[in-house]
């Protein structure tokens, strides 16, 4: 597996556990739109 696979795997989950943990914050509407934005950068 490539390193770079794996980075983006670890984003998904990253984001999936701030979606599920931080469900109630209201600046985080869209979880996938933040882990877009984190991957163009």
């Amino acid at each position: 597996m490539k390193k770079v696979t794996l980075i983006l795997l670890v984003l998904f989950a990253a984001a999936l556990v701030l979606a599920a943990c931080g469900g109630d914050d209201g600046e985080r509407e869209d979880p996938v739109k933040d882990l877009m934005k984190a991957l163009d950068e």
